[in-house]
């Protein structure tokens, strides 16, 4: 009987524990979808940068 009750208390335990995990996972993969988003952005909003300044060059030139 107390076999079959550490069994499934430690059931328990392990549900608990990959419910936190998952809630960790997903907590990682929207952090990492932020970053890439906001590296993305900022490559895009270089690269305008970027055209804005050769366009200026090339009206001056």
């Amino acid at each position: 009987m107390g076999r079959l009750a550490s069994n499934q208390s430690s059931m328990i335990i392990n549900r608990q524990v990959s419910r936190k995990n998952r809630e960790e996972r997903e907590d990682y993969q929207a952090l990492l979808g932020r970053f890439f988003f906001f590296v993305a952005f900022h490559c895009f909003h270089r690269q305008s940068m970027i055209d804005d300044d050769s366009l200026q060059q090339n009206g001056n030139g």
